[in-house]
């Protein structure tokens, strides 16, 4: 769910997937049995309330089960639409530590990108090595955070450790300068001052990236037409409505395209929920205004059912997407009025 909220979707469905683990394997479980069953069930929130709420009502639903080891809630604080920039790159000899290593770019607003070992570059794995990061900036000298910071990594994902992530010889000298830059980095900000929370950042931000795809995306997005959104975020965002081709009206009876004047976030959501979270073959149903079958301009585009940008409104954003896709089924709520009298449509 990419607007998760305190999770009405996930609760229930976490709960069911618990409930048939109990059944099966009550007492033989493991944390890896609980984790793998976690990471099928996903959330994404902007709001921190929310998120925590969400969490609350994770560990609630999971209980005693909690108690087999460490896990992960998969319940990150991030802005499911507006996602960062986390390309792969060979470093080159300009790089320092990274020359000639391959490393995920993950920019911030700070000058200077944070590198993460593509091997590494999973939700549960970012998890750990947040939790490596946050652990070493405890050490009050730098050579022992770092070897602290070193020795834990090589424990975790080095040959024969707890989750090996099958790399040796020159592939695994790779994975572990590039973490040992992200931690020199870190560790710089921390001395500075510049707060010591970025590792946890890191996780929650990129969160969208290193997800992954899903059979089913679900929610209910926010309704709030383009006229009220924030100015700021309007302007963040438009590069992502070009990129669906949702930023002008498909010409038709002679009437020309126009910009965007109104349209729906939630068509937005949509929008991202197809290109970044769902599978192939995969299906999104999300909880939407009457505006995706009736309204203009955004809308329109979008029942043309396919994502594509319009080459008069500049460049997209990322690679060019061409996403056909169809509705497989509908309930029309009106008459039904479930959130009566806030929101009738």
């Amino acid at each position: 769910d990419p607007t998760c909220g305190t999770g009405t979707f996930l609760v229930p469905i976490l709960r069911d997937r618990v409930r048939r683990l109990r059944a099966d394997r009550a007492e033989t479980a493991t944390a890896a049995d609980i984790q793998e069953l976690l990471n099928d069930v996903v959330g994404i929130d902007i709001n921190p309330i929310a998120v925590t709420a969400a969490r609350v009502n994770y560990v609630t639903v999971l209980g005693e089960l909690l108690s087999r080891g460490t896990v992960t809630l998969p319940v990150w604080r991030a802005d499911s639409i507006i996602i960062p920039d986390a390309s792969p790159i060979q470093g080159d000899l300009s790089d320092g530590r990274l020359a000639h290593r391959p490393w995920q770019r993950l920019s911030t607003s700070l000058s200077e990108p944070f590198p993460v070992p593509p091997a590494l570059a999973t939700a549960e794995r970012m998890a750990v090595l947040r939790t490596l990061l946050e652990a070493a900036m405890e050490e009050k000298d730098a050579a022992r955070s770092e070897e602290g910071f070193a020795s834990g990594l090589e424990a975790e994902y080095g040959p024969g450790g707890r989750h090996d992530v099958g790399a040796s010889g020159n592939d695994w000298d790779d994975i572990r300068e590039v973490a040992l830059e992200l931690h020199d980095r870190i560790r710089k900000l921390r001395d500075k001052e510049r707060n010591g929370v970025w590792a946890r950042i890191i996780e929650n931000s990129f969160a969208p990236v290193f997800a992954g795809r899903f059979d089913v995306v679900l929610g209910n997005p926010p309704w709030l037409t383009w006229t009220k959104m924030p100015t700021e975020w309007r302007e963040a965002t438009r590069l992502v409505w070009t990129r669906y081709g949702l930023w002008r009206v498909p010409a038709s009876g002679g009437r020309g395209p126009r910009s965007l004047a109104s349209t729906d976030l939630a068509t937005l959501v949509f929008a991202v929920a197809l290109d970044r979270y769902a599978k192939p073959g995969g299906t999104v149903g999300l909880l939407m205004p009457r505006a995706i079958v009736s309204a203009d301009p955004g809308n329109r585009a979008f029942r043309q059912f396919r994502l594509r940008p319009d080459p008069r409104d500049g460049g997209p954003l990322g690679d060019i997407v061409d996403i056909p896709f169809g509705p497989a089924h509908l309930d029309d709520w009106s008459n039904v009025k479930p959130f009566a009298p806030d929101a009738a449509n």
